[in-house]
């Protein structure tokens, strides 16, 4: 893991009474539309050992992406976290238990330097928008063998 990505997830109001849709919680990216929006913020270092220190924004809910060396995702945070003003808040890894505290032989690398700001993304769009972004990839790759008239899969990943 190189950097992490940090992304905010924030609400969508859609107008609909709770318990109107089963899929008013559905993913970004669907053919039912978009409620809950990811607005990427951008990336910070994580060091050789592991560890990464930045400053993120309070009061917000966040989650953590790990990136390889090419900025393709390797792992996801399956949560989301609110940090409110001035706190400091640490993770100890996706498979330890909650409550568990880190345990260091050594000084982490990331907390011997100033906390890192998050870096935007040059080219990636703050909020991923389905039909702006996601339909055309679609349609460049797939759409040839996956449509209404040839299902491959039973697929059909055409504009509905």
């Amino acid at each position: 893991m190189k950097r992490l990505r940090i992304v905010e997830e924030t609400a969508r109001v859609s107008g609909i009474p709770p318990g109107g849709r089963w899929w008013n919680q559905a993913f970004l990216v669907s053919w039912q539309g978009a409620y809950i929006i990811k607005n990427i913020l951008g990336t910070v270092p994580v060091y050789e050992d592991g560890s990464a220190y930045f400053v993120a924004p309070a009061g917000v809910e966040l989650y953590f992406q790990a990136l390889d060396a090419n900025g393709k995702e390797i792992r996801r945070m399956g949560t989301v976290t609110q940090i409110t003003r001035g706190e400091t808040q640490g993770c100890i890894g996706c498979h330890e238990h909650r409550t568990d505290t880190a345990r260091f032989d050594r000084a982490l690398t990331a907390m011997t330097r100033p906390p890192s700001r998050i870096e935007p993304l040059s080219d990636v769009p703050d909020v991923i928008d389905y039909p702006r972004d996601i339909q055309p990839i679609l349609d460049r790759h797939c759409v040839k063998c996956h449509n209404a008239d040839r299902r491959d899969g039973q697929t059909d990943l055409s504009e509905s």
